[in-house]
């Protein structure tokens, strides 16, 4: 009888996660006709740019920081982490905090601007009692990861939607284009 107990209790509580939307995070998809990119970024050993280098990797797309090699550029600029105090307590021994993260990015095509500039924000809310200092600072650097891993999967979930599937064909098109027509060129 434990054991049917045990079967319908997990049974339950699987339902429950389901049910509540929760999905374990699974690598998302780049869009196969992006090849190859550049990545700029303002901090480019920052972790959130690392991320992005690292999820094209993943996926077998070729990344560049010199756009001259690669036809489509994605800049990443105006990082910038940010924390507000959202309550205290009367003893002020507990304080909430907000901690925030912006980054801006745009989708350049042959330098010229073709999607953007867009800026995404996250944020995390967390509680800091004064006993406990010592572990703020490690606190406040496993959000800041986490921030900036949401961040990076937005900002490649955007890159796989429709209109900047659209853009990114357009512009390996003209990239055929033109090697078609200096390949008649020098043909002559």
């Amino acid at each position: 009888m434990t054991r049917l107990y045990q079967i319908v209790l997990i049974i339950c509580i699987s339902g429950c996660l389901i049910a509540c939307g929760f999905h374990i995070r699974e690598r998302l998809p780049v869009p196969p006709e992006l090849n190859s990119i550049a990545l700029t970024s303002e901090n480019i050993n920052g972790y959130l740019t690392q991320k992005l280098w690292q999820v094209f990797k993943s996926t077998n797309t070729q990344v560049e920081t010199d756009s001259q090699y690669s036809m489509i550029r994605l800049d990443l600029y105006d990082e910038s982490m940010d924390s507000q105090i959202l309550s205290e307590s009367a003893s002020s021994a507990t304080r909430q905090y907000t901690l925030i993260y912006n980054i801006s990015y745009k989708l350049s095509c042959r330098g010229k601007k073709v999607y953007g500039p867009k800026t995404l924000n996250a944020f995390r809310n967390y509680m800091v009692n004064e006993r406990q200092v010592l572990s703020t600072p490690t606190e406040q650097q496993i959000l800041s990861r986490d921030l900036q891993n949401d961040l990076a999967y937005r900002i490649i979930s955007q890159l796989n939607s429709p209109e900047v599937r659209r853009i990114i064909n357009a512009c390996q098109e003209l990239s055929d284009e033109n090697q078609l027509s200096k390949s008649k060129f020098s043909a002559r």
